[in-house]
């Protein structure tokens, strides 16, 4: 359970760390968009999220692709999480449920989910 707690921050770490020379914004990308793929991309990255607001505005290869991937990641381990806690549910023995997968699954959501809003 541990190196799973320590892949994620590696992970986060990573994918901060990669866009730490980024301390301005890219103002010229946003000057490059039409209002609608600024709009139309804005709601999108809110909803449904996973780095579609970045594909409609052109800017998945530049970071979107760190939202598909980290909040598709965190979605799979609150599924394997949960998985195992309606498993061991039906058996009878809810103390053997894993709640750190599935708290670790929410917490990645929220912080890609933020990050995205943001960026967006």
């Amino acid at each position: 359970m541990s190196r799973f707690f320590l892949m994620i921050l590696v992970l986060l770490a990573m994918t901060t760390g990669a866009h730490a020379d980024d301390a301005k914004p890219d103002v010229s990308a946003t000057e490059k968009m039409s209002p609608w793929e600024y709009g139309i991309g804005g709601v999108l990255g809110i909803y449904p999220g996973f780095g579609l607001g970045h594909v409609v505005q052109g800017r998945w290869l530049h970071r979107g692709w760190i939202f598909t991937a980290g909040e598709s990641a965190s979605v799979i381990v609150l599924a394997i999480g949960a998985a195992e806690c309606v498993e061991y549910g039906f058996l009878g023995s809810p103390s053997s449920c894993n709640n750190g997968l599935v708290s670790a699954g929410i917490f990645g959501f929220v912080v890609f989910k933020i990050w995205e809003v943001v960026d967006i």
